[in-house]
């Protein structure tokens, strides 16, 4: 895989969204462009999905995505537990597509899975029908529990969103 991508842009998420679609994925968009979607505006690099984690699911997002423009998720073909395991917890980590811009793959965000995060699943709907899986602004601030600084950020800016959207500031 190649160390150097170019930064992921709007279309890319789109393109991603369509290839996953066509290949019926199960995956919720997450991270910078999930706060794009939800209206906050910051610098993203990549494009961040969470996936269920499960065989099928996973060849099914390999395939998808090894339709990207260098192909490299091909690598994973064949693989029904593509998740490398931490030795130590057995934690499942996350999987960084490095193609001509990067895709990671994660089986959850902030320690929460997929199906954790279904309840705050929204969709984003274009008109030729594709429906894009993203967090909502609720899900969004559960991951954002960390301790980086862009998180705390974030929570504060997804917070005010929140606040702003019942009415309260």
């Amino acid at each position: 895989m190649t160390d150097a991508t170019e930064a992921a842009r709007w279309d890319d998420v789109e393109t991603v969204a369509r290839l996953l679609a066509a290949h019926a994925v199960e995956y919720i968009l997450v991270g910078g462009y999930a706060l794009f979607a939800n209206g906050i505006v910051r610098l993203t690099q990549d494009i961040d999905i969470v996936v269920r984690v499960a065989p099928e699911n996973s060849r099914r997002w390999i395939a998808a995505l090894s339709r990207l423009p260098d192909g490299i998720a091909a690598g994973l073909a064949g693989e029904d537990d593509p998740f490398p395991r931490d030795e130590d917890t057995g934690a499942l980590g996350v999987i960084r597509i490095n193609d001509a811009f990067t895709v990671d793959v994660m089986p959850s965000a902030c320690g929460l899975s997929y199906e954790q995060l279904l309840p705050y699943r929204d969709f984003l709907d274009y008109e030729d029908g594709l429906a894009v899986p993203v967090l909502n602004l609720e899900g969004l601030l559960l991951t954002k529990r960390g301790s980086r600084q862009k998180d705390m950020v974030d929570a504060e800016a997804l917070r005010l969103a929140i606040a702003r959207a019942k009415g309260k500031a």
